[in-house]
Parts: structure tokens; sequence; C-alpha cells
């Protein structure tokens, strides 16, 4: 009965182990994933930044020229 136990005992620390190495590569997949959206919505803001300083740039230049 012992060595039975200690089987089953061995088998789940072998499946516990798994289960550990599976989450901690869903972890560092998950902050890799975090990262890269993160640095993707940071150029996506800055392009939009860019394009908004574009724009009141024609807009005040239009406006010079509406009331000249």
């Amino acid at each position: 009965m012992s060595e039975r136990m200690s089987r089953l005992c061995d088998e789940l620390r072998i499946k516990l182990h798994g289960i550990d190495r599976r989450l901690e590569a869903l972890k560092s997949n998950g902050v890799a994933t975090f990262a890269n959206s993160q640095g993707v919505l940071e150029s996506r803001l800055d392009r939009v930044e860019q394009r908004i300083y574009d724009n009141r740039v024609t807009v005040e230049a239009a406006n010079v020229r509406v009331k000249a």
C-alpha cells in the first residue's frame, strides 16, 4: 500500500510540475503579448497625434486666408 501511495505521489508531482511549467509559459506569453500591444498602441497614438497637429496647422493657415 505504501509503495502504491508513493507511486501516486510521484505521478502527481510530475503532473504538477508540468502544469507549473505550462502556467509559467502562459504568463510569459501574456506579458510579451501585452508589451507588444502596448507598443502598437503607442505607435498608433503617435501617428494620430501627428495627424491632429498637421491638420491643426492646415486649419490655422486656412483661417488666416479667410480673414485676409
